[in-house]
């Protein structure tokens, strides 16, 4: 038996399309186990980063040590074999930065391929802004990571182009369990146009600029706009908070999951997503499941 070990954040504090995915690995594990592959989960996160940008500078130079000591006392639970694989999940900037560390440290003490995926398709902005941590980052993915996994053949060919060996890069598209929608809503069978948006409160996902223009409709009675997503930054959070306080037609329904998610894709009569960047997001493939 191989095992096959996933690597995540912690899946209260970020929450959305990366952790959509890992879950559905996991609600395949049958499928795995059928070729003798056995699914396991290690959540590295330590302890929780306040929205502080300050505060939270000064803790991300500690977290890389207190995660790897929380991966070596999970790793140490499991009998590990000369097949198994380590397979890393992460985002871009630090978070990127952070899984690359990790990667370090486990080639070292276990010697497996690792595995990484990428969640993130603008190339110029995966790595730091930093040029001396972006030579680091670069170093690192080619020394340490067997595989580098991303979202699209575009994104492959920047990696190519700056110097990556192509048989170290692989394209795996982004993938939605498929929900057979019942009940859905039908566009123009009301007074009322639904949108929602569903995604992270982060200037990247362009919420500001939704809720701006909503805000400027003339005639916006006619106009509802749900937004769903977590609080990924302070700031704008506070931002996205003002806009909408005096607003009679835009409601802020938090994170959403479950059923719960499904009723607000159902209840909607578009989808709204004004990205700044993407590669395929989970929230795209979810709203056309319900058409």
């Amino acid at each position: 038996m191989r095992n096959f070990i996933v690597f995540e954040e912690d899946k209260e504090l970020f929450k959305g399309g990366i952790t959509s995915i890992i879950d559905s690995y996991f609600s395949h594990a049958a499928l795995f186990l059928n070729n003798n592959i056995e699914l396991i989960r290690i959540n590295p996160f330590t302890f929780k980063v306040p929205n502080n940008r300050f505060l939270s500078k000064i803790i991300n130079v500690f977290r890389p040590l207190s995660e790897r000591n929380k991966i070596a006392s999970e790793l140490k639970k499991y009998t590990l074999n000369d097949e198994d694989i380590f397979h890393i999940h992460c985002g871009f900037g630090f978070s990127l930065f952070k899984s690359l560390l990790h990667a370090k440290f486990l080639k070292k003490k276990f010697n497996k391929k690792i595995f990484l995926s990428i969640h993130f398709a603008d190339f110029d902005k995966i790595f730091s802004k930093n040029i001396y941590i972006k030579k680091i980052e670069i170093k690192l993915l080619k020394k340490y990571i067997y595989k580098i996994i991303l979202l699209s053949n575009k994104t492959k060919d920047e990696f190519s182009a700056n110097g990556f060996n192509e048989h170290q890069l692989s394209v795996l598209y982004t993938f939605h369990n498929y929900i057979p929608p019942e009940n859905i809503s039908v566009l123009s069978s009301k007074n009322v146009l639904n949108l929602l948006f569903m995604g992270s409160i982060d200037e990247r996902k362009g919420i500001i600029d939704l809720v701006e223009c909503v805000n400027k409709l003339t005639n916006n009675n006619n106009v509802n706009l749900v937004v769903c997503g977590s609080n990924n930054n302070e700031y704008v959070y506070q931002r996205f908070l003002q806009l909408i306080k005096k607003s009679h037609n835009i409601f802020f329904k938090g994170f959403v999951c479950g059923e719960n998610k499904i009723n607000e894709f159902i209840n909607a009569d578009v989808f709204v997503l004004p990205s700044y960047g993407e590669g395929l997001p989970v929230s795209i493939l979810e709203a056309m499941n319900f058409g």
